[in-house]
């Protein structure tokens, strides 16, 4: 028996086997901004406790246009800029649950991006139920 032809049948084999990989159509256009936001996890203590964090929200766009970021949940503004190619802004971050945040085209009223940050826990509540007892 020849082990010489094993690595070929393995590749003709996997040909048949494994999955053909395909081009993604969804992907941004040229004109759509990048929007991120760093750091994207906040981790507090117990759950339920807030989460504080100097975030950094940084979006760059490739032709100079006016947008907004504003947090999904309770439409609250963070800043708007007018005719800018980009821009990194600080923001304290003070909340207990997961937070959305998006890029609003100001022209347009659309929501162009979004970015999430996360908030984790290092301990969960864990409290036990208390039956009264007399003794």
């Amino acid at each position: 028996m020849s082990f010489k032809w094993i690595p070929t049948k393995i590749w003709v084999l996997s040909l048949f086997i494994l999955p053909q990989a395909k081009a993604d159509n969804t992907s941004l256009s040229v004109s759509d901004p990048l929007f991120e936001v760093q750091p994207n996890i906040c981790v507090a203590l117990r759950e339920g406790r807030p989460c504080y964090t100097e975030v950094t929200f940084q979006w760059q766009s490739p032709e100079a246009s006016s947008y907004c970021i504003r947090n999904t949940e309770t439409e609250q503004l963070i800043g708007c800029w007018e005719n800018q190619l980009k821009t990194l802004i600080w923001f304290e971050f003070n909340e207990t649950e997961t937070q959305s945040y998006e890029l609003i085209n100001q022209q347009s009223g659309h929501t162009v991006a979004t970015a999430e940050i996360q908030v984790q826990w290092v301990y969960t509540n864990r409290q036990k139920k208390r039956r009264w007892r007399l003794f």
